[in-house]
């Protein structure tokens, strides 16, 4: 089967990453995705996990893991999502993305077993794991789609469990309130396997806290047992990185690369990780497009893929940071499920531009006072530019696939 018949037979599954509308509870199914595994005969449960969980910065803390063990002398499987253009994205050893071949052959070979009812985002999950399987990886770093108790990713054994920031995101699907938001996705906690996460509200705190407790799984939090001075330099237990250094913008992104570093330590102290770990060289050769990614200095042009309240509020102070005295000129879009009203007030734009991405999730952009709408991205950044001044800058956010869309159409 060609990597084009592949993808088509692809979107024959349902893809809630597209579809908003179904039932978090009854159609996601964990049982459903052990029951092909097993059918399939893959020995998911061989693989040394590493499992990130979270609302904000999973990604950029599965990227910090996967460079600092690549860096150290291991093989690394990466599996993330969403991808931006390319389905193989999803799937990396060791920074390089799975082949159209190997992708089409492990879906070919999935397909010939029962898998009709399994959704999108599940083929790919057992793809991934067949994939690495094969591949004989050393450390797979497994990030959650969406939740976590329900995630596909969730049928693994982890050897550490991570959580990022926790926010209000998918509150029809995960609850409305931080507590239950944060105990879906503690669900990725494995009994007696060591926590490690960021520091989070109160009340998600106590949902992380309690289920650590019920499995008597240690946990480390950042700001507690995990401490960065100075916006530098890492603490934990026994071990002092000073002086880390990022490629990616943002207090955030140092945070992000310490809750990696700390797993990867306790992975260190209990024997797992035998190789003395690469820390510097590979939280600075870390990278992942469409984080606070400055693409254009003329004009000054930024992406970044924040799509939540929680991410708005932090994509504004790295704002303040780094370009404190220029007038954001944003152009918005984001899946119509999303709090848009609560994203944009934590950003202090000087002018408004809405668009809309080509995905059945966007939202109607007519339901907001804007200076400028267009259903063209290419058109929203032409008005942008009219707009634009030396002391401004343009900022695109507000959504993976708006960011994903901007990228092609205009070739940042």
């Amino acid at each position: 089967m060609s990597f084009a018949r592949t993808k088509n037979y692809l979107n024959t599954f349902v893809n809630y990453e597209k579809n908003i509308n179904f039932s978090y509870q009854n159609d996601l199914n964990l049982n459903r995705v052990k029951k092909l595994l097993k059918n399939l005969k893959i020995p998911y449960q061989k693989l040394n996990v590493i499992h990130i969980a979270g609302t904000k910065g999973k990604g950029s803390t599965a990227h910090f893991c996967a460079s600092i063990l690549k860096k150290s002398g291991y093989k690394v499987g990466l599996y993330t999502s969403p991808h931006f253009f390319d389905v193989r994205e999803r799937i990396k050893v060791s920074d390089k993305d799975i082949s159209r071949k190997d992708f089409s052959q492990i879906i070919n070979w999935i397909r010939r077993k029962r898998c009709d009812d399994c959704s999108f985002f599940e083929i790919i999950t057992i793809a991934a794991f067949k994939y690495f399987i094969d591949k004989k990886v050393d450390f797979v770093v497994l990030e959650t789609g969406m939740g976590g108790r329900l995630d596909a990713t969730n049928v693994s054994s982890a050897g550490i469990s991570i959580i990022t920031r926790i926010g209000y995101d998918h509150t029809d699907k995960l609850g409305t309130t931080l507590f239950s938001i944060a105990k879906e996705k503690a669900g990725i906690i494995k009994r007696k396997v060591p926590v490690i996460s960021a520091k989070q509200p109160a009340s998600a705190a106590l949902a992380i806290k309690n289920q650590c407790n019920k499995l008597s799984s240690r946990l480390y939090s950042f700001g507690r047992e995990i401490k960065v001075i100075d916006g530098k330099d890492f603490y934990f237990q026994n071990k002092c990185i000073k002086n880390l250094k990022t490629k990616l913008l943002g207090d955030h992104q140092i945070e992000n690369a310490s809750l990696a570093i700390a797993a990867l330590v306790n992975l260190e102290q209990r024997g797992i990780i035998k190789k003395p770990l690469m820390v510097k060289p590979g939280v600075k050769s870390a990278f992942l497009p469409g984080r606070f990614e400055v693409v254009k200095r003329k004009p000054l042009t930024i992406l970044d893929i924040a799509h939540n309240s929680t991410a708005f509020a932090v994509l504004q102070n790295t704002l303040e940071k780094h370009f404190a005295n220029k007038k954001i000129i944003l152009i918005f879009a984001a899946s119509s499920d999303k709090n848009i009203k609560g994203m944009l007030k934590k950003i202090h734009y000087s002018k408004l531009i809405l668009t809309q991405f080509e995905n059945s999730r966007c939202f109607n952009p007519s339901k907001i006072k804007a200076d400028f709408i267009s259903d063209n991205v290419a058109v929203a950044y032409c008005q942008a530019r009219k707009l634009y001044t030396k002391d401004s800058l343009i900022l695109i956010a507000g959504s993976i696939f708006l960011v994903a869309q901007a990228k092609k159409m205009l070739k940042l």
